[in-house]
């Protein structure tokens, strides 16, 4: 079970590392920006930009930590 404290853990890393939020709907949210999720005991609110390197949010979602399945490493893009 995913918790509120492990999502904090993951917005605190240094460097921060991009990572995926995945629910138990199988919707997911990329989280490029620590300073894009606000986390309380119950529920996240999660900004969202239209693109990936958008440096603010287009707009927001309300989840709850309860339907948190996972968070995973989005793996960085391979340059050519």
């Amino acid at each position: 079970m995913i918790t509120s404290s492990d999502i904090r853990e993951r917005l605190r890393r240094l460097p921060f590392e991009p990572f995926r939020i995945l629910l138990s709907s199988g919707q997911h949210y990329d989280i490029f920006h620590s300073e894009f999720v606000i986390v309380t005991k119950r529920t996240l609110e999660i900004a969202t930009p239209k693109t990936e390197g958008d440096k603010e949010p287009d707009g927001t979602h309300l989840v709850s930590i309860l339907h948190v399945t996972a968070l995973e490493v989005i793996p960085a893009k391979a340059k050519t």
